[in-house]
């Protein structure tokens, strides 16, 4: 596929997964949005995906629009779509990648807890796909990519609640694939395992 000219939200974009994947949309050429609440380390990978975008062709004062912000708050969810028309007239791939952990038994997890994770993990992502999908549909293309976990096939000890904000991503993601059949608008869903991140 040719990436160039297209325009990604890359959300957890500050470290780990996120920052990998935005850098290598920037060396194919992709404009990136990016999100995370770490103002600093997102301007570090901003920085960093400008220096692949000249490497590629791409302006890099035009290539990187960075919006930090908390994925918890639903109206910072669904504006990251409305961020990237803004900026740059139109939106392909979605990358759901921001997450956090709950590593606690699940007997001492709080209500308020419980909803954090699902919020961030969660409700986020459905939130920015619901957000993404009208100009991809209009479109007729796009992608979107979530990231879920081995958690989200299997359950492991003292992680109930991250493993359920995870199951819910899997079948949100097998829902899409029956719904948007046709559209030519795709969803993948990708369990990764244990990864030297800050997670």
């Amino acid at each position: 596929m040719d990436y160039r000219g297209r325009v990604a939200v890359v959300t957890g974009a500050s470290s780990g997964i996120g920052r990998a994947v935005a850098l290598d949309l920037a060396a194919r050429g992709v404009r990136l949005v990016l999100a995370a609440r770490r103002v600093r380390e997102l301007g570090d990978t901003a920085r960093d995906c400008a220096a692949r975008h000249a490497a590629s062709d791409v302006a890099a004062s035009d290539g990187v629009h960075v919006v930090p912000g908390d994925l918890a708050d639903p109206a910072f969810a669904s504006g990251l779509a409305d961020a990237a028309l803004a900026r740059f007239g139109r939106i392909d791939i979605v990358v759901n990648n921001a997450g956090l952990a709950k590593h606690k038994q699940i007997h001492l997890v709080t209500p308020d807890e419980l909803e954090h994770v699902f919020r961030v993990n969660f409700l986020a992502a459905a939130r920015l796909t619901l957000a993404a999908l009208p100009p991809m549909v209009a479109r007729g293309e796009g992608f979107v990519v979530n990231v879920s976990s081995v958690a989200g096939k299997l359950a492991p000890p003292r992680e109930t609640v991250y493993a359920a904000s995870k199951f819910a991503l899997e079948g949100f993601t097998e829902g899409l694939w029956l719904d948007l059949e046709g559209s030519g608008v795709h969803a993948a869903v990708v369990h990764v395992g244990p990864i030297d991140t800050d997670i």
